[in-house]
């Protein structure tokens, strides 16, 4: 079973059970990790069919706003420099200060899942969340 309940119930400091019907969530833009820019980012052709959910399998990542914002940005490098990615692979990242961050964010083609890519958005939480709960 994944761990990610403290997550969600993290987001924003809401708890979902709790949220307005006129409720939206706050994403943090790209600026804000001070992202470099993609190169030649494709566009998703119309809607998607999968929310994919990753985790970025490093443990206690980062807990505050300057640490998630330096992790997402170290994701970034590593997609870019490593991987060969055009950007970041993710649409949007969920980190352990609770907030939501743009990575690609919507109708961009992430690069977070082979043969899913085109047709999908790929979300992922910062943390190892292998674990049972005991």
């Amino acid at each position: 079973m994944l761990l990610i309940s403290k997550y969600l119930q993290k987001i924003n400091k809401f708890t979902f059970s709790a949220l307005p019907a006129c409720f939206a969530l706050r994403i943090q833009p790209r600026s804000s990790w001070n992202a470099a820019p993609a190169r030649s980012p494709a566009r998703i052709p119309g809607k998607v069919d999968y929310v994919i959910i990753h985790h970025s399998d490093i443990p206690n990542a980062c807990s505050t706003e300057t640490e998630c914002k330096r992790f997402i940005k170290n994701i970034q490098t590593d997609h870019k420099e490593r991987r060969k990615f055009s950007d970041i692979g993710y649409n949007f990242i969920i980190a352990g200060d609770g907030s939501i961050y743009e990575g690609r964010g919507f109708g961009l083609q992430g690069a977070h899942a082979p043969n899913y890519n085109r047709n999908s958005i790929g979300v992922v939480f910062i943390g190892n969340f292998e674990s049972e709960c005991t």
